[in-house]
């Protein structure tokens, strides 16, 4: 079972990132049942808010800033120095355009809290890490996408 590998952590981050026009509330269920799963002695779930909603318009790397700051603030909140008695791991969730998001962040994340962290898991969820086909013909779809000639 995937929980299985964190049964003798100390601590773990789940960093919980919503896919486009989403929330922090989209991951509600998932926080829940990680929590109950695994206990909340041993999970901090982090879901995500900063790109809620129409913020996720302002592009992947935009975004990537946003949360890696988000992160990075919130580890430095909870942990402030390394230690080898009790490892903090490191999992991250992205859901469709939060897996290119979280993607995106976590070189920044771990740059900047990665001496904090132990990195474990990196999750995505219907992420199109390559691409996504674009619909061709009338005017309307060409907008829909973004096409520029």
């Amino acid at each position: 079972h995937f929980f299985d590998q964190f049964l003798f952590a100390i601590m773990i981050i789940f960093v919980l990132v919503h896919g486009n026009h989403g929330s922090a509330s989209d991951f509600s269920a998932f926080e829940r049942e990680v929590t109950r799963k695994l206990g909340k002695e041993q999970v901090t779930c982090l879901r995500s808010s900063v790109n809620s909603r129409l913020r996720t318009h302002d592009g992947i790397l935009c975004c990537g800033r946003r949360l890696a700051d988000e992160v990075s603030a919130f580890v430095q909140e909870r942990f402030s120095a390394p230690t080898d008695l009790s490892p903090v791991r490191l999992v991250i969730v992205g859901h469709s355009l939060g897996g290119l998001i979280s993607r995106a962040a976590l070189p920044s994340i771990l740059e900047r809290v990665g001496k904090l962290l132990q990195p474990c898991s990196f999750l995505t969820i219907s992420t199109p890490h390559l691409g996504c086909r674009r619909p061709c013909g009338s005017t309307w779809k060409q907008n829909l996408w973004n096409k520029t000639d």
